[in-house]
């Protein structure tokens, strides 16, 4: 608002019985506070805009870092583990990307590990009897169903070309333990079984070679594996 355009100011004299009344224009005398106000509004406007665009810069590295991290999320989820995140910061949100980051890391190591234990889990029923084994009218068949990807139950027919005594051989076995490791020492048993029986000797001079191979290389482990071995005549 405008200044008045005359200010009346008056006061009772003690010394007469008189009033004393001066007046002088508004703008002289209110310049000092027009002055304070007009500096009040400049630097009040001038702290409200910096905090505006304090709030608006703060508030856009925030849904930049959240957007940024969501389409990672999105990008993970349609199995690509290489995404691109900016360094975390010492807030809360830095904190979610170097969080979500070390995730990303782990989904992908999990990720290879899955792969890893698919690809040994196709090669282990690969070793074992694909198909029923016919000789005359005596058929011999089996299936093995692991609980895990991998696993150390094993059974194998050796056909009578792989006999040293030309009969069908009948091996079913089981590793201690369950994964990986007892899928690789049914993996070798299965090998050592199938090189042995091909020379000549009885059962148990077979069931003996292989044990004495197999204790090589798990006496110190304390893995081992029982295991029966027949020849059908």
């Amino acid at each position: 608002t405008l200044p008045p355009p005359v200010v009346t100011g008056f006061h009772r004299l003690q010394e007469a019985p008189w009033t004393l009344v001066i007046q002088a224009p508004g703008s002289e005398v209110l310049a000092p506070i027009l002055r304070f106000r007009l500096f009040f509004f400049i630097f009040g406007g001038l702290v409200i805009a910096g905090v505006l665009i304090l709030i608006r810069s703060v508030t856009t590295g925030t849904v930049r870092s959240v957007r940024s991290v969501s389409t990672a999320a999105k990008t993970v989820a349609q199995g690509t583990y290489t995404v691109d995140l900016p360094p975390g910061g010492p807030d809360e949100v830095g904190e979610l990307i170097d969080n979500f980051s070390t995730m990303v890391v782990q989904l992908e190591e999990r990720a290879r590990l899955k792969n890893s234990l698919n690809l040994a889990m196709e090669v282990q029923q690969q070793l074992l009897p694909q198909k029923s084994f016919c000789l005359g009218n005596l058929c011999f068949a089996g299936v093995c169903e692991y609980c895990d990807e991998t696993g150390g139950d094993y059974y194998d027919f050796l056909a009578p070309d792989l006999m040293s005594d030309g009969r069908v051989g009948i091996a079913v076995g089981d590793v201690s333990g369950h994964g990986v490791a007892a899928a690789l020492l049914m993996t070798t048993t299965r090998a050592l079984v199938r090189s042995r029986a091909g020379q000549p000797g009885s059962l148990g001079e077979v069931m003996t070679h292989v044990n004495r191979m197999l204790i090589q290389d798990t006496e110190e482990n304390s893995n081992f594996v029982t295991m029966f071995f027949a020849a059908f005549d």
